[in-house]
């Protein structure tokens, strides 16, 4: 009998903000390592996780879905999965029906085929929701049993869990802990699983003292068939599960793998690369105070290494022993819920509050109430009854309920407005203060300048007074009119090393162009004329003219992002462009003018809707400049 072979996912997209500075993370510098890891042979790559949307439209000044849809084109060799967190999706707060299903239809149109989703209580109707919406996606259903530590961590406990889970007819069945898991104790958490599961069997298992890749690597001898794992170099996100281990102990074991080691390699050390501007590799060593075993095995690597953020920006790291026993208490007083996202991340956060007002439970934070009133599902223990006290009052106080939502998806287009295209809706849906503050941005052209720190600052758009300023619209129909009168099919001017190009709707180039009037005669193409630098000329064809990294409009004309309504656009997001690619095309009186790059780069943003009259000067593209 052939031994099989076991599949390895890949989770280094997922923990982004753990790696290095928030800048390098745009989606021009994450291309050429995601190409790298879509030939490796993994089993499926985790294209977004722990990265808050909010993170995207702010620090990185990218829309969540642009940005979605880049990284998927980019894999078409390996299944795009998607992490959720039951319905409160990437965030930590629940949302209606209607927005899972939104949500999950959108994710699916950019690219996403399958997702994975955990319930952090293991709550039956939150994940029939998630499914429902899933399968109606046409996308692939992938489940998570959340195995948390004792007493609700038992064996038997999980398998009956993974019994109700399965009701729900998934692809897929998947181990997930919130805490530390060792070799024994997983391998028999698998092996009883497997008793009881027909289907494919993973394990995703966090990374808490370090215990995850010898542990996960034992479950495939015990059984699985899948684990997950980041290829990322260990040294530069402890809180991941380190692939290179994790291959070496299915090696040792005889155990073979369907992963490509050296390609894997090759894009650990792009990943390296790009966090080679990181200056604190290990913010846990750092601590003046180091955690304690005890606690790194009780709380997630991940949120361990959040804290300790955290507690920097405070100028508080030295509590940082403090606030982890802190929310292995809150934890308890929570009723023992499993510390996996978002109800981790809640846990860790009231524990801040409490550590650093000095009173607990004083001050807490809306999650936690939601928590606390059932909105996210009923926990394993009942929460101790002053802890009710402290935070939601008496008996009436805490009968008020979730904040209200729209009933429907039309109801909160309403709210907005009714103007948003769907996609936007649902990002100010998730986040109404930073998307708001994108599209804004977006539509006038800005963009935002990112440090290595925390916060933006806006630029405005550019002024433009350059040489080429005075080429305005008046001077655009003067040009225009120039070559219609003439004998000539295109106009070419060059300053500068930027080229604008006229041509004429019936040049045999521009047939292709379906917006040119049907049944134009055919005439001989004759060579572009190069003219002499014209006073005022335009900067036109630039790739990145204006401010660094804007493509803007030369003229005033309607733009079209292809030759026809039904071909696919010159361009799309997460796109390398080299000088002379054509970008778009700008139509003024009936001649087609190509626009073009003229530095090389990687397309970041489309800033203007297909058909849309522009204005001289308006930005229609974000491209990130290859480094020098």
């Amino acid at each position: 009998m052939p031994a099989r072979h076991v599949g390895v996912a890949d989770t280094t997209l997922r923990s982004l903000v753990h790696l290095f500075p928030q800048n390098h993370a745009s989606i021009g510098r994450l291309i050429p390592v995601v190409e790298r890891l879509d030939r490796a042979g993994f089993h499926a790559i985790d294209v977004w996780g722990d990265l808050p949307f909010e993170h995207s439209l702010t620090l990185l000044n990218e829309s969540p879905w642009e940005r979605l849809r880049a990284l998927c084109a980019r894999m078409p060799a390996t299944r795009r999965q998607m992490a959720l967190r039951s319905t409160s999706l990437m965030g930590s707060r629940p949302w209606p029906r209607y927005m899972v299903e939104e949500f999950v239809k959108q994710a699916v149109d950019c690219g996403v085929q399958s997702f994975l989703a955990h319930d952090p209580l293991n709550g039956g109707a939150n994940l029939e929701v998630v499914a429902s919406a899933v399968r109606a996606a046409g996308a692939g259903l992938h489940l998570a049993v959340v195995h948390g530590s004792d007493p609700q961590g038992a064996i038997e406990e999980t398998v009956a869990t993974c019994c109700r889970v399965m009701a729900l007819e998934p692809d897929a069945l998947c181990l997930k802990t919130g805490s530390a898991l060792g070799p024994s104790s997983a391998v028999a958490i698998v092996k009883a699983l497997r008793t009881v599961c027909p289907c494919s069997l993973e394990v995703d298992l966090d990374n808490a003292a370090g215990l995850a890749a010898f542990s996960s690597a034992l479950c495939i001898d015990g059984g699985a068939d899948v684990v997950y794992a980041s290829a990322a170099p260990a040294l530069l996100d402890s809180s991941a599960v380190p692939l290179v281990t994790v291959l070496d102990v299915l090696g040792d074991l005889g155990i073979p793998f369907q992963v490509d080691a050296d390609l894997a390699g090759e894009a650990a050390d792009a990943f390296a690369a790009l966090a080679a501007a990181r200056g604190d590799l290990d913010i846990l060593d750092s601590a003046s105070a180091r955690p304690g075993h005890q606690e790194l095995k009780q709380v997630p690597a991940a949120v361990a290494l959040q804290l300790a953020a955290r507690l920097r920006e405070l100028g508080a790291l030295e509590r940082l022993q403090e606030v982890l026993r802190e929310t292995i208490k809150v934890r308890r007083e929570m009723g023992l819920p499993a510390l996996v996202p978002p109800l981790a991340q809640v846990a860790a956060t009231q524990a801040v509050l409490n550590v650093l007002y000095g009173r607990r439970w004083q001050v807490v934070s809306d999650e936690m109430r939601s928590y606390l009133r059932g909105s996210y599902g009923r926990p394993p223990a009942e929460p101790p009854e002053e802890v009710m006290l402290m935070a939601l009052g008496n008996k009436d106080e805490r009968a008020s309920s979730s904040p209200d939502f729209p009933e429907s998806m039309e109801a909160l287009q309403g709210s907005l407005g009714a103007t948003e295209p769907e996609e936007d809706a649902i990002l100010l849906a998730l986040a109404p203060d930073d998307a708001a503050a994108f599209l804004q941005r977006r539509r006038a052209g800005r963009r935002v300048e990112v440090g290595t720190g925390i916060g933006v600052t806006e630029q405005p758009a550019a002024s433009w007074q350059d040489d080429w300023a005075d080429l305005g619209p008046d001077k655009v129909r003067d040009l225009v009119a120039l070559l219609e009168g003439s004998s000539v099919d295109e106009l070419t001017i060059e300053n500068k090393g930027t080229r604008v190009s006229l041509r004429k709707a019936d040049h045999p180039a521009a047939q292709s162009v379906d917006r040119a009037a049907a049944g134009a005669p055919q005439t001989p193409v004759p060579e572009p004329v190069a003219l002499p630098t014209l006073p005022g000329a335009s900067r036109a064809a630039s790739g990145l003219e204006g401010t660094r990294g804007q493509v803007v409009a030369t003229m005033v004309a309607t733009f079209y992002r292809g030759p026809s309504p039904e071909a696919p656009p010159f361009v799309v997001v997460g796109q390398h462009v080299n000088p002379g690619d054509v970008l778009c095309i700008l139509e003024a009186m009936k001649l087609m003018n190509e626009l073009v790059a003229e530095v090389p780069g990687v397309i970041t943003s489309v800033l203007v809707e297909d058909g849309t009259a522009v204005e001289y000067g308006q930005p229609l593209f974000m491209v990130e400049p290859d480094s020098e």
